[in-house]
């Protein structure tokens, strides 16, 4: 978990750079990478009861 949350601390701080390593990854192009990361917190935790609750409410919703 802590290096996915150093990970995380490096993509908040470094989108452009980040969304130019995933662009060939995912076949996009990183201006569209670059978007869609900047809608997360890139913040990561284990997960319990109260991450799957919310999970399965988000579900439950479509």
């Amino acid at each position: 978990m802590e290096e996915l949350g150093k990970e995380g601390q490096w993509v908040r701080q470094n989108v452009g750079a980040a969304a130019a390593q995933l662009a060939p990854i995912q076949g996009l192009d990183a201006a569209t990478i670059q978007a869609g990361l900047q809608h997360y917190e890139h913040i990561y935790k284990p997960i319990d009861a109260a991450v799957l609750a919310e999970q399965q409410r988000i579900a439950d919703t479509r």
